[in-house]
């Protein structure tokens, strides 16, 4: 399992909208690999409301790339290449 970079705390920390926050749950689920069910119980959210907070993110097409997962397992691949541990993708 990777080490989160940031807590949902400190993910959630400054989040002043709810568009502000449906980013951060993009990118705390993309970024930071948090499953759904943690980000739900972290924001007393259903699973379900987190999966289509994700799925209709339009922070950019960028970010629909991350929520797609592609960027997010190449993300994990270098953060075990950094470390000198072999990954593999079967």
């Amino acid at each position: 399992m990777l080490n989160k970079s940031k807590s949902l705390e400190d993910h959630f920390m400054d989040v002043q909208s709810k568009k502000e926050r449906n980013s951060v749950i993009s990118l705390a689920y993309a970024e930071d690999g948090y499953s759904q069910i943690e980000i739900a119980n972290f924001l007393s959210l259903s699973k379900s409301a987190i999966s289509m907070i994700i799925k209709s993110d339009k922070s950019g097409d960028f970010n629909s790339f991350i929520t797609c997962g592609i960027l997010s397992i190449l993300g994990r691949i270098l953060s075990y290449n950094r470390y000198n541990i072999k990954s593999y993708l079967y």
